[in-house]
């Protein structure tokens, strides 16, 4: 499995997870860093 589609698989499951943090303060939840990552995803697309 590769990075984007564990990602995905990860945010469709459990979309209010923290998916990253600094120190114990979560920064954002894996819904919210799959919506950031595909929209920088489709920005290299051009």
């Amino acid at each position: 499995m590769n990075l984007a589609a564990f990602l995905h698989r990860t945010a469709l499951l459990n979309p209010d997870a923290t998916a990253l943090g600094l120190g114990h303060a979560p920064v954002a939840t894996y819904r919210a860093f799959a919506r950031q990552v595909a929209v920088l995803a489709g920005r290299m697309r051009l």
